[in-house]
């Protein structure tokens, strides 16, 4: 007789929804895949060349169907690219060590890498066009039978191997920064190479189409590794521009992205309006998961899509509202919703259960939040590094506030933190306190309690966020999912509050895609020259520096006051506490003993002699033997005149003041 125990017992004990990931999800991905609008726009149209979403939006899953199904169109040649993190590293060491050589920037290892990239992908044709049974036809005078063997070297390896083959080839010691790219164009014949594929692929009624997943592997948003990528993203563009049968598709994660909108000049121009946002709702991420319930559960027969995930799901989870439970722990996102559900699976399972109930989502929840907010604080580490900082001022407190009590509160942040921590930087960035809420707002932080349904609205599209939200009793919220892992808990909300959660794209939010942090940035770069000298402008000035000061040093310069003894005789502008443990600050720390860096501000372009004795004056004690003097010079250099007091004073008082001409301009944040 069978062991009764064992009819209870669950057929599934590992993922039942199978894994998160679709690289190695391929069983769910051929029988459960979810035709999407998003994959109908790319398999229907050729408008857009970049797919952007965020961690586990399913990128790489629309990536493989993407490519499946031009795989079996007979008029297509495919080629797909799959970055690794190794890829990314060598090329991106490439192009650092070439930058550091030849003084490149953002605009010349882009312009390098777009021919470069633009010779990889026509580089890739000449092969499947040489084994075309219309070859005849199409290759007339056999030129590009005879490319193809002289560069025979090239076409023995594929992708980033290829890329970086052609940049070592013609990078010679003897060729400028500027030269580069020309030269690369005019060695491999790139235009004439060009239309020859053109003609090629218009005879024989073929579109070429390549594809590029992964590019975020290995990736940090520098601004050499963002130019590797800005290259890749305008040859594909190039392409569409030059009306040729070649269409190439970027998948990019979010993050990503928004680098190349920081960094690239041209992103509006080329790229926003060519990409394609992944988007999300309950009625998309039911349909998945009844999907793979079908496949897990041997429902096929059966259409409905809430009797398929009753089947699964018990008691209060029961129908779309139950469904909508387990969302509110989620991005609205396909692997945040089949990793809460697996786990939860998983601790059924281990009781014996073959059905989720509520306390099976409650058990990892926990995890799954905690899990959640630290995708969150990754994903924007280096564009947002102040996040962390932010965040941690919700830990043990309420999961709504009013829009009229939560920017004071963020103002108060920014008076008084210590900027002690690198990330703080953000802080004077931003700015102010809405400004904080936007940045928050843009990555799904935050977001609306509608005050008609009392539903929430969120933003998780990273897009920008000049939302109208002034108004002091407009209900702000944080996001559920976030709640658990900042110690929120508030059993006295209404059910339909915490579930009825709409990830919204773009809600009020405006068509600029631009980063937040950058556009404030240059809005301060951009108010230097608009300030009166002298007098009349000295108050704005000094609050100009002192914001600067913030942003540029905060983790080397704790805790920075703006006219700290403004009652004293001596009353110095700026003075902060250096914290550094390596690099300049330290070296001033030790070398002039100087525990507190003074900042003197002068809001005229010429110093006097007394401006230099005023300063000194103020190196002493813990201020050590050095200062800093901020004036509206027009040039970043000193004059003789003042070199010769600096000499005097270094000589006879063993000081050294370093000159900081207010008209530079600030660095770009990375």
């Amino acid at each position: 007789m069978a062991d009764p125990s064992q009819e209870i017992r669950p057929k599934h004990t590992g993922n039942l929804l199978g894994a998160g990931r679709a690289e190695v999800d391929t069983r769910m991905l051929e029988k459960a895949f979810v035709r999407t609008s998003d994959y109908e726009a790319l398999t229907t149209t050729y408008d857009f060349n970049f797919v952007v979403g965020r961690r586990g939006a399913g990128k790489t899953a629309l990536f493989l169907k993407v490519q499946e199904f031009f795989k079996k169109k007979s008029k297509v040649i495919l080629n797909s690219y799959r970055f690794e993190e190794h890829d990314s590293i060598a090329l991106t060491s490439w192009a650092d060590s070439w930058v550091k050589s030849s003084e490149g920037d953002y605009r010349s290892v882009r312009a390098l890498l777009r021919v470069t990239w633009r010779a990889v992908i026509l580089l890739d044709l000449l092969p499947q066009l040489d084994n075309h049974w219309k070859r005849g036809r199409i290759d007339g005078d056999g030129y590009l039978a005879k490319y193809a063997k002289e560069r025979s070297e090239l076409l023995s390896v594929g992708g980033v191997a290829r890329c970086l083959k052609i940049l070592r080839q013609y990078s010679t010691p003897d060729v400028s920064v500027g030269e580069l790219p020309g030269v690369i164009v005019t060695e491999l014949e790139l235009s004439k190479l060009e239309g020859r594929i053109k003609d090629a692929l218009s005879s024989l009624n073929t579109l070429a189409v390549t594809l590029f997943d992964g590019l975020d592997e290995g990736w940090q948003p520098t601004q050499t590794s963002t130019a590797l990528l800005g290259g890749l993203a305008l040859a594909v563009a190039d392409f569409r521009d030059h009306q040729t049968d070649l269409y190439g598709l970027l998948f990019i994660r979010d993050n990503l992205f928004r680098a190349l909108a920081k960094f690239d000049p041209d992103f509006s121009r080329h790229i926003e309006g060519a990409s394609l946002r992944l988007h999300w709702d309950e009625n998309g991420l039911l349909l998945i998961v009844a999907n793979r319930l079908r496949v897990s559960l041997n429902l096929g027969e059966m259409e409905n899509n809430i009797r398929v995930w009753n089947r699964f799901a018990h008691r209060e989870l029961q129908n779309r509202d139950g469904f909508n439970k387990c969302l509110q722990h989620t991005l609205y996102r396909p692997r945040d919703i089949l990793v809460l559900l697996n786990e939860a699976f998983q601790l059924a399972a281990r009781g014996g259960r073959s059905e989720l109930v509520e306390e099976d989502i409650e058990a990892v929840s926990q995890k799954i939040s905690e899990s959640r907010l630290s995708d969150l604080e990754k994903e924007y580490e280096t564009v947002f590094p102040g996040l962390k900082v932010i965040i941690g001022t919700f830990r043990g407190t309420s999961p709504f506030y009013e829009m009229g009590s939560l920017v004071p509160e963020f103002n108060r942040l920014i008076s008084e933190n210590d900027y002690s921590e690198i990330g703080s930087s953000d802080l004077a960035i931003l700015g102010s306190g809405e400004q904080i809420f936007y940045a928050l707002y843009s990555i799904g932080f935050l977001g609306f309690q509608d005050s008609n349904s009392e539903g929430l609205s969120f933003c998780h599209d990273g897009g920008a966020a000049d939302i109208a939200a002034t108004e002091p009793s407009q209900k702000i919220a944080i996001h559920p999912c976030y709640w658990k892992a900042l110690g929120i808990a508030d059993t006295n909300l209404p059910i339909s509050i915490i579930s009825e959660v709409h990830d919204e794209y773009k809600v009020k939010a405006t068509s600029e895609a631009q980063d937040m942090r950058t556009r404030q940035l240059g809005t301060l770069v951009s108010e230097l020259p608009n300030m009166p000298t002298g007098a009349e402008g000295a108050t704005i000035f000094e609050e100009w520096v002192f914001r600067s000061v913030r942003i540029l040093f905060s983790g080397a310069l704790a805790n920075p006051r703006l006219k700290p003894n403004d009652a004293a005789v001596q009353r110095r502008d700026i003075v902060a506490t250096i914290m550094a443990q390596s690099g300049f600050w330290q070296r001033v720390f030790e070398d002039y003993r100087c525990r507190q860096i003074v900042f003197e501000v002068k809001n005229y372009q010429d110093l006097k002699l007394e401006d230099y004795r005023q300063v000194l004056s103020y190196t002493t004690n813990e201020h050590g033997k050095f200062a800093v003097i901020v004036n509206r010079s027009e040039s970043e250099s000193i004059g003789e005149t003042e070199r010769g007091w600096l000499r005097t004073m270094y000589h006879e008082h063993d000081r050294v003041d370093s000159h900081a001409p207010g008209v530079a301009s600030l660095p770009v944040y990375a």
